[in-house]
């Protein structure tokens, strides 16, 4: 399943923010408030971070996160790749697609109608 946020905002900032705090220990909801992230739709962001590789399943920032501290960008850009393998396959421009083409491809792979 692809995980998601309602809040790309909040997800945006947060990636924006790495280079600006420390590596934590760990990152999951918890940390979230203190970086700014109150809101409950908030959480759904530690989600998007580990699918697509900045922290790993028990929340530890991974080399990705690292990378992100200086080139977010970059960093946001091999995780997106690396997190949507399946959608680079079938489009390798997949970042270029218009949104009918990115829903027919997330219809037909997950259970969202």
């Amino acid at each position: 399943m692809y995980p998601y946020t309602q809040n790309t905002g909040s997800l945006i900032g947060v990636i924006k923010a790495i280079g600006s705090h420390g590596v934590p220990d760990k990152f999951t909801t918890k940390e979230l408030p203190v970086w700014g992230y109150k809101s409950s739709n908030d959480r759904s962001v530690v989600g998007v971070l580990k699918f697509i590789g900045f922290i790993d399943s028990a929340g530890n920032p991974t080399q990705l996160w690292k990378e992100a501290r200086t080139k977010p960008q970059e960093a946001t850009a091999d995780g997106v790749r690396s997190g949507y393998n399946d959608l680079f396959k079938t489009f390798p421009n997949a970042h270029q697609k218009d949104g009918e083409a990115l829903t027919n491809f997330f219809k037909a792979n997950t259970n969202a109608r």
